[in-house]
């Protein structure tokens, strides 16, 4: 990797109370810096299960020139439930070595699946269940190939400060799992990377089809200038100069690796809406969470409508 990755945390905040420990985050989310030195909320990259051939142009050189094919990636928390959302993302630190609270603090029973029942054998014919059923299982982040993109499709807000404005274009980070990043490296070397690639992106309406979709055409290709001059209007809505629209996402900024410190803030609050006991992971939920989920901090705010933006 060329940058240490994380999720810091939220720029706004909200006093919970009836919970000791300082504010409550309004949530967990990354930002990007504007040039008016506001924190702007970064969408992700999503795609309608159903919805075909949504024009989506990637921003990063993504060359194989420095030999790396895996940079940049990232091991995330994605979309996990906090503060009665689950619009809520942190980097994971699996990767280091003093391993990653989190993955206790989002716990789930073992369920069963037909991948770990007990392999039939001689003395035993019959597939069993799995010694794990139902055990505290922590939740470790998955790995994911990151990509800056312009969704080249309207949207409308519905909710929150900016209801009833529509904007043209969405500007987004792509979260690529190893199915989609193996599509994507075939483009980068069929074209020695990917930077003004437009493609017509679709997603299958599977249960698990991939949330930015799963069959990537690829259109044609756009010039930086053509790419400044097309999206001079909304780079100038966004907050950005269009030479800046048109760049990926600094990693190193808006993935920042946060500290151990930083994500034991997040674990314990976290935890402690879910009833997990982080002195204790391996024993069950308590049943009543030391914060409620719902609270001022759901309310929103200028900086931070909860506004489940689909890009």
């Amino acid at each position: 990797m060329a940058f240490s990755s994380s999720g810091g945390p939220p720029p706004k905040m909200a006093r919970e109370k009836g919970l000791s420990g300082g504010q409550k985050p309004y949530g967990f989310r990354f930002y990007e810096k504007l040039a008016s030195g506001k924190n702007k909320k970064i969408g992700f990259l999503q795609i309608d299960k159903g919805e075909e051939k949504v024009p989506i142009l990637i921003l990063d050189v993504a060359s194989l020139d420095d030999g790396n094919e895996w940079d940049p990636s990232v091991y995330i928390h994605e979309k996990f439930r906090y503060n009665n959302t689950w619009q809520n993302y942190a980097i994971c630190r699996c990767k280091t070595p003093e391993g990653c609270s989190l993955d206790a603090a989002l716990q789930e029973p073992h369920t069963h699946a037909p991948w770990c029942k007990k392999p039939a054998d001689e003395k035993n014919p019959q597939e069993g269940e799995c010694d794990k059923l139902g055990k505290p299982e922590p939740r470790k982040g998955a790995w994911r190939w990151v990509f800056t993109a312009i969704k080249l499709k309207p949207f409308t807000f519905e909710r929150g400060k900016m209801i009833g404005k529509t904007i043209p274009y969405q500007r987004c980070l792509g979260l690529a799992s190893e199915d989609q990043f193996k599509e994507l490296l075939a483009y980068r070397k069929a074209y020695k990377g990917l930077r003004g690639r437009l493609f017509n992106v679709s997603r299958s309406d599977g249960q698990f089809s991939a949330k930015i979709g799963d069959k990537w055409d690829p259109v044609e290709e756009w010039s930086d200038e053509k790419m400044m001059e097309h999206f001079a209007d909304a780079a100038a809505d966004y907050g950005l100069s269009p030479e800046d629209y048109v760049k990926a996402f600094d990693y190193e900024k808006v993935l920042p690796l946060p500290t151990v410190a930083e994500m034991a803030e997040i674990s314990k609050w976290v935890a402690g809406e879910r009833g997990i006991n982080l002195d204790n992971p391996s024993a069950p939920p308590s049943g009543n969470p030391v914060a409620n989920a719902v609270s001022d901090a759901a309310t929103g705010d200028d900086e931070n409508p909860e506004e489940d933006v689909p890009f």
